[in-house]
């Protein structure tokens, strides 16, 4: 009987999805699950990987379709009682405590939740869990507040603070990364919203859980391994240029239209203050050059605020 549908989204994800992929087998080989993967047009050797395997089902798209709208495709064929949204470059060392699934069992009123992500260092990662989202959160993170000030609560307010990633307890926010959810509370909130092209779509529907009355719990005490790829490989124009559509269409949603010139200001503020510190670092290295390009270019078609809904 599946309790559990795993649903991973690729693209151009060879580095990562081979390894990924063994470590589900070891960690859940004693829960009942499927592996559904989404291909979004991958160009590597993918598919190539996915093709050899035969405890997946493999739905491939004709083109890169999104985070959001590639998962809501993988969640139809599912089976499970839960959905399990993981990316490709998560590795499980553990498998899935028994006591997780007795506890959404016993809580109906719970959606689901998500667990502790670390570096390979052990180092924790913040941003898998915390509080939703708010305006003065996009004012710390773009003006690096939150970097340079890690321990002041006012700009850090959407993570937790450090010692509680490390222990059990409810959370308003689970990354996309690493998130189980009810798949018939799923289908009630119409999954993700497919306007979100990538960015932003976890945090999204964590917000409508909330409106709805649905809470999220955190497992600290699950880690797993998440090696966030290669963040520099990640940057690209187009990403970085989704990233900032995604925020706009986010507060658009949810907040006060009022907010909107605040945040394209910011925004662009942020943006700029990249290009500035990548300049400085490609003095050292060159390839921060190409980076600094890509975060000047995302600001220039930025200045005229009508873009900023492309």
């Amino acid at each position: 009987m599946v309790k559990i549908s795993i649903i991973i989204v690729t693209f151009n994800s060879e580095k990562y999805i081979g390894n990924c992929l063994e470590s589900i087998s070891k960690c859940f080989k004693d829960i009942g699950h499927e592996i559904i993967i989404v291909d979004n047009c991958s160009k590597d050797g993918t598919l190539d990987i996915l093709n050899k395997r035969k405890d997946i089902l493999l739905i491939r798209n004709g083109k890169n379709q999104g985070f959001a709208k590639a998962c809501n495709k993988g969640a139809r064929p599912a089976s499970g009682k839960y959905l399990f949204f993981i990316n490709p470059d998560i590795e499980f060392k553990d498998p899935l405590p028994e006591n997780i699934l007795v506890f959404l069992s016993k809580n109906k009123d719970v959606a689901g939740g998500g667990f502790s992500h670390i570096f390979p260092s052990g180092r924790i990662q913040r941003i898998c869990a915390g509080y939703i989202f708010k305006p003065l959160d996009h004012f710390s993170e773009q003006l690096g507040l939150y970097v340079l000030f890690p321990f002041v609560r006012i700009f850090n307010a959407r993570f937790f603070p450090f010692q509680k990633y490390w222990n059990d307890h409810p959370a308003e926010f689970i990354c996309g990364g690493c998130f189980l959810i009810r798949k018939e509370i799923f289908s009630e909130i119409s999954g993700f919203d497919e306007k979100y092209f990538s960015y932003f779509e976890d945090m999204d529907i964590c917000n409508r859980l909330k409106n709805k009355g649905y809470k999220l719990h955190y497992w600290g005490s699950m880690r797993i391994i998440h090696f966030l790829g290669s963040e520099r490989e990640k940057i690209t124009f187009l990403s970085l240029k989704a990233n900032y559509t995604s925020r706009y269409y986010y507060f658009k949603k949810f907040y006060s239209p009022l907010w909107l010139p605040f945040l394209w200001l910011v925004s662009n503020i942020g943006l700029l203050a990249r290009f500035i510190v990548f300049i400085f670092y490609s003095l050292y290295k060159i390839q921060f050059y190409n980076i600094a390009k890509k975060y000047f270019s995302v600001f220039l078609s930025h200045l005229n605020p009508v873009n900023y809904e492309k």
